[in-house]
């Protein structure tokens, strides 16, 4: 039997992406590093009229039809996802949506339902600080 060492090199390898209220995708290193996806230089963006999931496809050709150049990060990676997501009238304003990410052999694409969060976080904005120290706050809601 042979052990493997392992480092931990980021909060969490949950997979997982979400969409922020200004409609940018987020995808954390975690899943990135769990997917072994990054050193990819682009993403592509699918969509299944049918289903209404959405298919990420990782590539290193920049010149790909529709592909999005993608720089890491530490905290991972961020997609400007706001004209796809009008085109295909998802919503995504007013919370930040966390949703489940899985690799779909079949079409080679990493998929998740825009329709089912696992997570809805609001992000709670104050005027000037008022002393209360609850600038920044965010609030955990309920789904559904």
């Amino acid at each position: 039997m042979a052990f493997k060492l392992f480092q931990r090199e980021t909060r969490s390898y949950e997979a997982v992406v979400s969409i922020w209220p200004r409609g940018q995708l987020s995808i954390p290193t975690g899943t990135l590093k769990r997917f072994r996806l990054d050193q990819k230089k682009a993403v592509q963006l699918f969509f299944d009229d049918d289903n209404r999931l959405i298919g990420l496809k990782f590539t290193d050709d920049l010149e790909a039809d529709g592909a999005i150049s993608i720089a890491m990060r530490k905290s991972g990676v961020v997609v400007s996802f706001k004209p796809f997501l009008d085109y295909h009238e998802i919503e995504y304003a007013g919370f930040t949506r966390k949703f489940k990410i899985e690799y779909d052999p079949e079409n080679d694409l990493y998929v998740f339902d825009p329709a089912n969060p696992t997570e809805k976080v609001a992000q709670q904005r104050r005027g000037k600080k008022s002393g209360g120290g609850d600038e920044g706050l965010t609030q955990q809601l309920p789904l559904g």
